[in-house]
């Protein structure tokens, strides 16, 4: 609805940098979503990914990463995601905003909760409800937290042969592990390079999933990325969305 895409970017340091002033650094950008230390046996490596509206905005978050103390080396992709279709727009009238602004301070607020907060009635907040969910604008989702579960958190960056190649055939190859759950896959739109994103039990499962798809005859190279920690910062579309309810005139 607010016209962003995806990205992400794999970030190479020296070890010089302060880690907890480098998390509030990238931090400081609106765009990021989560930024993950990943295993390495060199300097330090992050993964990060996140939103931006427009290439031009996607190249100044580049040079920004690049500016950042102790960073080497900044390879950044912008996204697709063939798992998720493209938002729908719709008109937002005052008493949408009154109610999201409601449930953006509480997300299981109950319906007459966000009626008394909001001076509408219980009947107009279920109906707006309805009209924010069926309208294909907005999308209601949890974040997951998978070391609570003891699961390992692990990207896997596949380089294929063919830009064209087929997704489905892609995606196929990587679910064929057992004991991994994927969460998402995203495409790089400027060259033949996969994100696949998921959890499993232990590492060797990982690069098992990992060995399979370098075995591919349309893979060249696949790399397993293993989280050692991660941070999650707010989505683009919530500042955007708090920029609008907070222009209501009460």
């Amino acid at each position: 609805m607010i016209g962003a895409e995806g990205y992400a970017a794999i970030i190479h340091t020296d070890a010089s940098e302060n880690v907890n002033e480098f998390i509030d650094q990238v931090g400081a950008l609106q765009e990021p979503i989560m930024l993950g230390e990943l295993a390495s046996t060199k300097g330090r490596t992050y993964f990060t990914t996140g939103q931006f509206i427009g290439l031009a905005r996607l190249g100044e978050i580049g040079r920004y990463l690049r500016s950042l103390s102790g960073v080497d080396e900044v390879e950044i992709h912008p996204l697709k995601r063939m798992s998720v279709t493209k938002g729908k727009k719709m008109d937002l009238t005052r008493h949408h905003l009154l109610v999201l602004r409601s449930l953006l301070k509480d997300a299981r607020k109950p319906i007459h909760e966000i009626a008394d907060e909001t001076g509408l009635s219980r009947k107009r907040v279920r109906r707006v409800l309805q009209e924010l969910m069926e309208s294909g604008a907005f999308r209601f989702s949890v974040r997951s937290h998978p070391s609570r579960k003891r699961m390992t958190e692990v990207i896997i960056k596949a380089e294929y042969n063919d830009y064209d190649v087929s997704y489905h055939e892609f995606e196929k190859a990587i679910q064929n592990g057992e004991n991994t759950g994927i969460f998402d896959v995203f495409y790089s739109t400027i060259g033949p390079v996969a994100f696949a994103w998921f959890y499993c039990k232990d590492i060797q499962d990982a690069n098992e999933v990992a060995r399979d798809l370098s075995s591919a005859a349309f893979v060249n190279h696949a790399t397993t990325f293993l989280f050692r920690s991660t941070w999650k910062y707010p989505w683009l579309a919530e500042y955007k969305l708090k920029e609008m309810v907070e222009s209501i005139r009460e």
